[in-house]
């Protein structure tokens, strides 16, 4: 389960961490709660296991940042459907979302997934 910040304080209004711990209360079936938190990375959380935070890539110039939140979805749903274990989901999902803000054109300005894996490559 993956959110914004405004929308899990819509969900559950008070610290982050509480708020993922309900989101994975909630449903037996989710393992994963995540809340993006703009240039500030996201704050992540597995089931039985502690909160962690995530640092937000750094890129040359952020240009546009419309359209970064569906990036950070859709990436996090290729990633997890492609088998990835939950942090290098949230690392590939956090890349394409960094990317996409040194674009214009809203969602127009998404990468590929090859960028991306050249992205996390160059940061090793």
């Amino acid at each position: 389960m993956a959110f914004s910040d405004p929308g899990l304080q819509a969900y559950h209004a008070g610290p982050h961490a509480d708020g993922l711990a309900q989101a994975l209360d909630s449903d037996p079936g989710v393992e994963l709660a995540v809340v993006t938190l703009g240039g500030d990375g996201l704050m992540w959380q597995m089931r039985g296991q502690a909160p962690q935070h995530l640092a937000s890539y750094a890129v040359p110039k952020v240009i546009d940042t419309t359209g970064a939140g569906d990036t950070f979805h859709a990436a996090l749903a290729y990633a997890w459907a492609e088998g990835q274990v939950a942090l290098d989901a949230l690392r590939f999902a956090s890349a394409a979302a960094a990317l996409k803000c040194t674009q214009p054109h809203g969602i127009l300005g998404a990468p590929h997934r090859d960028e991306v894996w050249a992205f996390l490559a160059a940061q090793a």
